[in-house]
């Protein structure tokens, strides 16, 4: 992959699971949660807060009994997740409590020195996000 490539799809990564980037709570895709969490097909435009352009999250629904979602990427990129029930229902309750400002590294100071914890297969994490993309459950492409 050509040293740009790589660059840009480092950046995306860093927007998607840094410091709440992507998952402000910007007063839109609020319903994603709870849709998230019964696999109900849904999309949703937010403005991307590095970008400032609108961007789609869309959940495609259940195959294969994985929970199948999309969200656009700045240039052109795409991550796309496959979620299990228990990463998905981890990763529902982590949006929920980013849009609260409870999440670790939103809202409130003292918010961000006692971090939320998240159980996903008998793990203990503070960002579910983070463990679908360390384990190969989201893939980002296009970069």
């Amino acid at each position: 992959m050509p040293s740009g490539k790589l660059l840009i799809a480092a950046l995306a990564v860093c927007q998607i699971f840094g410091a709440g980037a992507v998952w402000a709570n910007d007063g839109q895709c609020l319903d994603l949660a709870d849709r998230l969490e019964s696999c109900e097909a849904y999309s949703c435009i937010f403005i991307h807060p590095h970008s400032g352009l609108p961007t789609e999250r869309r959940i495609i629904g259940l195959r294969d009994g994985l929970c199948k979602i999309e969200e656009e990427l700045p240039n052109n990129g795409l991550l796309a997740c496959a979620y299990p029930m228990a990463m998905r229902l981890a990763v529902a309750n982590y949006y929920r409590d980013i849009q609260q400002g409870t999440a670790p590294g939103h809202g409130p100071e003292q918010v961000r020195r006692t971090p939320t914890r998240y159980v996903v297969n008998d793990k203990v994490v503070e960002n579910p996000l983070q463990e679908a993309y360390d384990s190969g459950v989201c893939l980002v492409t296009g970069y």
